[in-house]
């Protein structure tokens, strides 16, 4: 930051350490209550030179009453840019800002707020400069801040892996409603992801006013077990519904995932390949009873041949008796 022009010289800073009497009067009342206070108060003349410091302050920063403050706190030789105390001593306002401070051990985050202190005339005659450690906060936001980017980063990466697995993935609440969903599962039903979460599944997927018998998610709400069931939906497409239920932290079902697997053409062609097993066991059995007429027919002629044999072997042995 920019540094502004030091405003008073050096003999100045040593007349001024006297305050009026009424404030003398007025810190020595109140002084009790202004210790006990948490955070560090300190009174600055107009002249930026420190004419009193709370326990609370001293603690923090040191003793350094009778000192510009620009020198006692952040070591400069002029007032530091954005100075809260100049600002309240220009409009008349309450500004505040952050600033770092280094110790041998860690950094000090703190808060600076500054508010002008006027006489009964309304004339600025000092300002209150009150210094609060938000070290600890500020420590929880960074932690907040990077937990939040971790758990971004994880749920986009989840997110990424749920859209590009082919099977419709949802999330049902008891009533049936759409509570989470995967791009997949909203193309099926040509919608987008926006206008599928929160209808009713069995309005978007079958066209009804009311859930489908025998559901399987309401049974699964019920039962609290994992269910597998087969589903048809009305454009004739057939899917193998996987459900489980989520549980929560007493044990109650406060929803159901179901996965959805389009299995029609899996079914297509089982259904064609029953057919073409049907198909053969019939032209087996066909072909068998060909078989068996032909053996049989075989096995006739066979038996006329040695028939015939037979009655020619008679027929020569009765000629040659005669």
């Amino acid at each position: 930051m920019t540094e502004m022009k030091k405003p008073k010289t050096r003999q100045e800073k040593s007349t001024a350490k006297k305050l009026p009497n009424q404030l003398i009067k007025d810190i020595s009342n109140t002084e009790g209550i202004i210790n006990a206070i948490g955070d560090g108060i300190s009174i600055l003349d107009r002249n930026f030179i420190i004419l009193y410091e709370n326990q609370a302050h001293r603690d923090m920063m040191g003793i350094h009453v009778g000192e510009f403050c620009y020198e006692a706190y952040t070591k400069r030789q002029g007032i530091c840019g954005g100075c809260p105390v100049a600002l309240a001593f220009k409009d008349g306002k309450t500004h505040a800002v952050e600033r770092e401070k280094q110790t041998e051990n860690e950094t000090k985050h703190l808060q600076i707020t500054a508010s002008p202190l006027k006489n009964s005339e309304g004339k600025i005659i000092a300002g209150i400069r009150v210094v609060r450690d938000i070290t600890e906060r500020k420590l929880l936001e960074e932690g907040i801040r990077e937990r939040e980017g971790k758990y971004r980063s994880l749920s986009q990466e989840f997110r990424g892996i749920l859209d590009a697995t082919p099977d419709a993935l949802v999330l049902l609440s008891s009533d049936l409603k759409v509570i989470w969903s995967n791009e997949v599962a909203a193309k099926n039903m040509h919608m987008s992801l926006e206008d599928f979460i929160g209808q009713h599944c069995y309005k978007v997927r079958h066209g009804r006013s009311k859930p489908c018998e025998m559901c399987p998610v309401l049974e699964c709400f019920t039962s609290h077990k994992p269910k597998i069931v087969e589903s048809t939906t009305p454009d004739g497409r057939i899917w193998e519904l996987h459900v489980y239920p989520v549980f929560g932290d007493r044990g109650e079902v406060k929803g159901v995932i179901e996965a959805a697997h389009n299995i029609t053409e899996r079914k297509r062609a089982e259904e064609a390949l029953l057919k073409k097993e049907k198909e053969l066991i019939l032209r087996v059995k066909e072909l068998e009873d060909f078989y068996g007429m032909a053996v049989g027919r075989e096995l006739r002629m066979k038996q006329l041949k040695e028939e015939n044999e037979e009655l020619k072997e008679q027929l020569e042995k009765y000629i040659k008796s005669q």
